[in-house]
């Protein structure tokens, strides 16, 4: 069996790194990176939450240790969550007009092919060098790419209303399903050639919005999340929806915070969706030892 994989959320890898407490835990987390029993993956989005915190010092301190952790054991970064999300439907769509695509993995080796167009950046050279240190000179690469989920609220009752569809409490119209999958549609086919409009409109018909498994995810999360009453939705609410709609639908085992870990849970237990959602925890210690449970089968 391969590793599994194994996301920290932010207060998770913190406390993993700069908590002297947490030392036998980085242990055991390292010892299990090397046995090959998971691999470690990490999100760009450290960096948005790094700069949040107002201490630029502390900032690319933190961000250091995870470019240094990242060197000690085997690890794998997670896509942004657009791309994910375009890659199904690309997916989809091509495959049912018998036209072979090549979907990429939800996971890269570095963050340079997150963001493949700084590969003709004039300071490339210090990108590979710095990694997320360089990026956490560059707030203004993530408050851009944070402003569009501040669109999210004016968006939840839409997507409440699919997530209806994805844990099968009752049909989604079809003029809804269109909406959503309208905009995450390629523009163009693999050779080049400008897609018509009425090939776009002839998928929308027959697609089916279930198999796209980061979107469905992102919906239900939604749902979650409106249920809650007791819940008052923050900026933080906005960057953890963030990482558990790019991470939840793809990663073996997350350790996200409690509040989060709830709604992700919820969603998981009426998923309906062919492959399984992520082993959800709030503590390390506990998705460590399903970790070693789960190597000891094998």
């Amino acid at each position: 069996m391969p590793p599994l994989t194994l996301f920290l959320d932010q207060w998770a890898i913190i406390n993993l790194l700069q908590d002297p407490s947490c030392v036998s835990q980085r242990e055991r987390l390292v010892l299990l990176c090397k046995s090959g029993a998971c691999t470690l993956v990490l999100t760009i989005w450290y960096v948005q939450e790094a700069i949040r915190d107002g201490n630029k010092d502390r900032a690319r301190d933190l961000c250091r240790k995870i470019e240094m952790f990242s060197k000690e054991v085997p690890c794998v970064w997670i896509r942004l969550k657009t791309d994910l999300q375009e890659d199904e439907v690309a997916e989809d769509f091509f495959s049912s007009n018998g036209i072979p695509y090549y979907k990429r993995s939800p996971f890269c080796e570095g963050v340079l092919a997150i963001f493949p167009e700084l590969n003709r950046h004039h300071d490339v050279e210090n990108i590979r060098k710095e990694g997320l240190v360089w990026f956490s000179k560059r707030p203004k690469l993530f408050h851009g790419a944070f402003a569009e989920q501040l669109k999210y609220p004016s968006i939840k009752s839409k997507l409440k209303s699919t997530v209806l569809a994805t844990v099968g409490r009752k049909g989604l119209s079809r003029e809804e399903q269109k909406q959503f999958v309208q905009m995450l549609l390629p523009s163009q086919f693999p050779g080049g050639l400008v897609i018509a409009d009425e090939s776009k409109r002839q998928y929308l018909q027959a697609m089916d919005i279930k198999k796209f498994r980061a979107l469905s995810f992102e919906a239900a999360l939604s749902e979650a999340t409106t249920a809650d009453t007791q819940a008052r939705p923050t900026e933080q609410d906005l960057v953890d929806l963030q990482n558990a709609v790019s991470l939840v639908p793809y990663v073996d085992v997350v350790v996200l915070d409690a509040k989060f870990r709830k709604y992700a849970l919820t969603v998981r237990k009426n998923w309906k969706g062919a492959e399984p959602l992520a082993e959800c925890f709030d503590n390390v210690d506990a998705a460590l030892d399903y970790i070693e449970i789960q190597a000891r089968r094998c």
